[in-house]
This record gives structure tokens, C-alpha cells and sequence, in this order.
């Protein structure tokens, strides 16, 4: 019956520790579910001793895809067995601990996973309660790291916000990552919200994520940025040389259109003051920008914004238009409909 099932959802089903195994017991079985999410329910000994064997079975070579652990009722014991078995053989690609509770021994063996696996892309630790000390021994860890293409410290505690005094574990972790985001050439999206991120620390992450070579997205909502902060931000971001628009203007021009105003771009407008007001905490902030695609112009440049085109998924489409068909056929390029000729030029 499980033949082709390849996921398996099991979010908030209040499942205690006897159900769960039981469903646990019939995925073993199983040689093609490769994904498993089990947030929100209740993860006792038996289980977690199930769930090992899951993982245990896959040969180094093979990999069992994904792993969410996120909210999950479980002991701290419990759930350094469960580690120490992916520390050991850690078949995942996607591992998420997200809101749980960590020790010394925890720490040790999520710093063992990031050393040893080299096929783990995607890594979660949003609002799980671990102290400063235990971070720093995880992002020294993550310095070294050249595989991680997803990265999700999102409520954890990275800056020193409020403090009156930066202390040297906050110094060394803020160092970390820095080295982390300069050198990893596979990272992609840096999920930093409601890390306590004070000005001076997030304009020094933004300064790493200029000199980055595959980022293409940064999260810093909920970290109250100034509007000071804001505007170093853009102006460290616009060092980087920036693509002509002058071609598209005069193919606008020649069609007799005006160039539709790019949306949400990085502007810094020079003769307003920039001021000390802080953003709200709902507020998101998004710095992003589309690598390796020459077909959309500009791309490579950051934009500042409220949205992110890989959390939400968005597609990938490309317009094209020939005006010799278009004068048998079609309408003329002037008539067609104002969004999709800006769709067609990519202008976001």
C-alpha cells in the first residue's frame, strides 16, 4: 500500500508515543518514503527508538530526504539518542530541529551532524532554546561549512540587541557567521528574523552578503532596523556595479511607452535625513536578488523588500514575442496588456 508514497505528513495529529510508533513501525516497511514530518506531536522512547532504526537502515550511500522535528514533545535524553544516531550516519538532506529544547550533549552532536554530512542542504534551528554559548559552538562549526545551501537561525539568540555591552561570545558568533556567509559558495537563503540583531551587526552581515557569491536572499524582519541602518544597508548593497537600464529605455522609447518603474528597488534618496525610527516588529524585511539568469535584466542587483521569491515559490517564466508574427497574427507590441509586457522585459 505504501509502495509509492514518498511523504508522509503527520503535523499536530496529537499522536502520543504509542500511536506513533505504530505508524512508525509501518514506514520502516517502507522503501520509498523518503520524507517525514511529524511537528506538534508527542515523541517518547519508543518512538524515538523507531524513527533511529528508520534512519539507521539507509547506507551511507542512500539518503532518506527530509526530517522535520519541529515542536515536537521530547525529552532532551531522548532526543540526544536520536542525534547521535544521525551523528553517527545522517542520511538527510533537509533536517529541521525547530523550537526544541537543547543541553551540552545536544549541542555536541548537531555540531558532529554539520561536520561529518556532506549531502545535508537545508538546516533549521528557528526558536529552539539553546544558550549563547551552545550557538557559538554551532556556527564555529558552520564557519567551516561549504555545503549548507539553506540556513535558518530565525529566533535565535545571534546579536546582542539591548545589551548595553557586547560580550565575546556574541563577538565570536557574530564572526562566525560572517565567515560562514563570505565563503560558503553554495548558500542561497540566510533566515536571520528575531535574532536580536542590533544596527552595527546587521549592516556587517549585509557588508558579507555584498562580497557573497551565491547568496541571493537575507531575512532580517523583526530585528527593528533603523531607518539609519536601513539606508547603510542599501548604500553597502549599491557598491556593487549595477547594470545599465539605458538599453530598455530606448526600446520603450522607440515603441512609444514609458519604462514601468521597477518595483520595491533599492533607492536612497541623498537629501532626506535618514532617522533613528525603528521598523515594527510585524514589518518584514527582505533583501534579495536573482543570480545567473540572463534573461531577466537587472537581476543581479538587491532588492529591498517585503517578500521573498524563494519562500514563496515564485515561477520562473519567461515572455517571448516575435513582431513579425505579431503583425500577421497578433497584436501589435504597443496594444498587448501593460503586465505582460513588463513580464516579458522581467521588470519586478
Amino acid at each position: 500500500m505504501l509502495s509509492d508514497v514518498k511523504k508522509v505528513t503527520l503535523i499536530n495529529n496529537g499522536l502520543g508515543d504509542e500511536g506513533f510508533v505504530e505508524i512508525l513501525a509501518g514506514i520502516r516497511q517502507s522503501d520509498s518514503i523518503k520524507r517525514l514530518d511529524c511537528r506538534g506531536n508527542a515523541v517518547g522512547t519508543k518512538s524515538l527508538l523507531e524513527l533511529a532504526n528508520i534512519l539507521g537502515k539507509f547506507a551511507p550511500e542512500e539518503q532518506f530526504w527530509e526530517l522535520s522535528l519541529n515542536h515536537v514533545k521530547i525529552a532532551a535524553n531522548h532526543l540526544n539518542s536520536l542525534l547521535e544516531v544521525m551523528g553517527n550516519n545522517c542520511p538527510l538532506r533537509k533536517l529541521s530541529l525547530s523550537r526544541l529544547a537543547f543541553d551540552e550533549i545536544s549541542v555536541d552532536w548537531v555540531a558532529k551532524i554539520l561536520s561529518r554530512s556532506r549531502s545535508l542542504y537545508s538546516f533549521s534551528l528557528s526558536g529552539s532554546e539553546m544558550l549563547a554559548t551552545h550557538l557559538n559552538r554551532i556556527l564555529k562549526v558552520l564557519s567551516r561549512n561549504r555545503v549548507l545551501e539553506y540556513l535558518d537561525l530565525s529566533w535565535l539568540p545571534v546579536g546582542s540587541q539591548g545589551e548595553m555591552t557586547v560580550s565575546q561570545v556574541k563577538q565570536e558568533i557574530l564572526v562566525s557567521l560572517i565567515k560562514f556567509v563570505q565563503r560558503n559558495r553554495q548558500l542561497i537563503h540566510l533566515d536571520l528574523s528575531y535574532s536580536r540583531l542590533a544596527d552595527v551587526q546587521c549592516t556587517e552581515i549585509v557588508e558579507a552578503a555584498r562580497k557573497s557569491l551565491s547568496l541571493m536572499s537575507l531575512h532580517l524582519s523583526g530585528n527593528g532596523i533603523t531607518d539609519e541602518c536601513r539606508a547603510k544597508c542599501i548604500e553597502t548593497l549599491k557598491a556593487r556595479k549595477m547594470q545599465p537600464e539605458k538599453a530598455m529605455q530606448n526600446e520603450f522609447e522607440e515603441m512609444g511607452l514609458e519604462l514601468p518603474q521597477r518595483k520595491n528597488s533599492i533607492v536612497c534618496d541623498k537629501k532626506k535625513k535618514p532617522t533613528k525610527t525603528r521598523m515594527s516588529e510585524e514589518q518584514k524585511y527582505v533583501l534579495w536578488r536573482i543570480k545567473d539568469t540572463r534573461e531577466v535584466q537587472l537581476s543581479n542587483v538587491w532588492v529591498d523588500s517585503e517578500a521573498c521569491f524563494i519562500c514563496d515559490e515564485w515561477r520562473y517564466t519567461v515572455f517571448a514575442y516575435s513582431a513579425e508574427l505579431a503583425a500577421k497574427k497578433y497584436l501589435p507590441l504597443k496594444e498587448l496588456p501593460h503586465c505582460i509586457l513588463a513580464s516579458r522585459i522581467t521588470i519586478w
